[in-house]
């Protein structure tokens, strides 16, 4: 079993529990404050010593909910002051780091033009060498290449490299930026620590743009068409029974020749919930191709744009019979994880929960009121490409996904989602406070009921087919 690390928002964890604190405390001098208004101010007792007594109770009283209103309006003041303080500490760093990743692509960009003519009559010579060589010694060169490829395997499924690329990628339009020329002052004035109009979702965005222009389109419109059930059960459609827990959600999670399954199910008194389970990227999809879950959606998505696959989920919600308002949770794998963290926070539904792991979510954070959990490995390289996570409400679980790294394992090894169900059925079982409450708050059969009818619902699988733009 791998070790569980349970969080939410880094930087407002401590505000929250001096808040908690405060919260406990007033309660406490609510209680006080009641027993003492229960102490008569004149006791109709003869004996002076018991009265003594009593106005000693009622000053100790007095002096006790003073300092507790006291404490708790320091609790509260320390609270804003230590986010006042890790905002003011955050944003000078990242201003300083903005300022040197900036300045450093600045003047790569201008040596590379100082040595670019240089650099284009090596490229030729080397492009000749290669095409004169004999087809042995170009294999035997690309093999060696690949070789290199494993060895820098453990590399990239090293949890610090990971976080200081995943630190790194908040600074990458900087860079880009620098490396364009735009001085150093306009860097800062539009950056994140500025009027924050760039950032990685622009860059994706950017990204995407050009993609369109190569005729790689990951914005396309969609057609979705339910095939019955999950295919991979080779049946038909099916009534099922509503899933429990985390492991039993991230299990119906489907492939990627049907990316995107829908269950319905009633409760007692007639209203309806739907569960929804989305794919993750499919590698085998060719870009800009007919199938939506390829690279060209996950950098819609990075950009925050209304990728194929996510138009995909929409359309199929509508055609199950999701109207807007609807009460629906989402689970996603990958790419289908941070679509289901797009939808849940869109406010186009009742969102009654989320799940997603191995997602490169971290810039949609959760911020409604709904029970959700985040699950990704610290040796994954595909949650890291969203970047730094901003503050969330979600309880984020950080596994392990590989315990021994071999050179000869794939580099996404941690990824793998034979890896993330392991996963699941640990936080299932973690017992972990926060982790039990996101459980207990999502629907389940017994919530509603219990009864037949609520237990059981329709499950419904789809395609999705982009349709480019003629």
């Amino acid at each position: 079993m791998t070790a569980l690390v349970v969080g939410g928002s880094p930087a407002a964890v401590d505000a929250e529990q001096l808040r908690a604190l405060a919260v406990m405390l007033e309660s406490a001098a609510a209680t006080l404050e009641a027993a003492k208004n229960r102490v008569p101010e004149h006791p109709p007792v003869v004996d002076a010593g018991l009265s003594t007594l009593f106005d000693d109770v009622r000053r100790a009283s007095s002096r006790g909910l003073a300092e507790a209103d006291e404490l708790v309006l320091a609790l509260r003041r320390a609270a804003l002051e230590h986010e006042r303080v890790e905002a003011a500490t955050l944003w000078v760093i990242e201003s300083l780091t903005s300022q040197l990743v900036a300045a450093a692509a600045s003047l790569a960009a201008r040596l590379g033009l100082a040595l670019a003519p240089g650099l284009v009559r090596a490229a030729i010579v080397a492009t000749a060498v290669w095409n004169l060589a004999p087809e042995q010694w170009r294999a035997s060169t690309l093999d060696l290449a690949g070789r290199v490829g494993h060895a820098a395997t453990p590399l990239l499924s090293n949890p610090d490299v990971l976080a200081m690329l995943r630190s790194s990628l908040a600074f990458l339009d900087d860079a880009l930026l620098g490396a364009a020329g735009v001085p150093l002052p306009i860097i800062a004035a539009i950056g994140d620590q500025g009027l924050g109009l760039t950032g990685l979702e622009s860059t994706a965005a950017g990204v995407t743009g050009l993609a369109a222009l190569a005729g790689f389109v990951g914005i396309a419109p969609v057609i979705v068409r339910p095939v019955g059930a999950d295919v991979r059960r080779g049946t038909g459609r099916e009534r099922v029974v509503a899933p429990s827990g985390v492991a039993d959600r991230v299990a119906r999670i489907p492939g990627p020749e049907t990316p995107i399954v829908i269950e319905k199910f009633e409760r007692p008194d007639g209203s309806v919930w739907f569960e929804v389970y989305i794919a993750g990227t499919d590698p085998d999809a060719p870009l800009g191709g007919h199938h939506p879950w390829d690279l060209t959606s996950n950098v819609a998505n990075l950009a925050g744009l209304p990728s194929s696959s996510l138009q995909a989920v929409r359309a199929a919600l509508l055609e199950a019979g999701a109207t807007p308002g609807s009460a629906v949770v989402f689970t996603g794998y990958s790419q289908g994880g941070a679509i289901a963290a797009a939808l849940a926070e869109s406010g186009d539904w009742e969102t009654l929960g989320l799940v997603t792991i191995g997602a490169p979510s971290g810039s949609t954070p959760v911020t409604g009121d709904y029970p959700a959990i985040v699950m990704e490995h610290r040796d994954d390289l595909i949650p890291v490409l969203a970047g730094p996570r901003d503050p969330t409400n979600a309880v984020v679980v950080v596994g392990q996904g590989v315990e021994i790294v071999s050179p000869n394992a794939p580099v996404l090894a941690a990824h793998e989602f034979s890896r993330y169900e392991n996963t699941a059925t640990e936080v299932d079982a973690s017992g972990h406070p926060a982790i039990s409450a996101a459980i207990a708050a999502l629907p389940t059969a017994a919530a509603s009921g219990g009864a037949p009818s609520a237990s059981t619902g329709t499950r419904t699988a789809y395609t999705a087919e982009r349709v480019p733009p003629k």
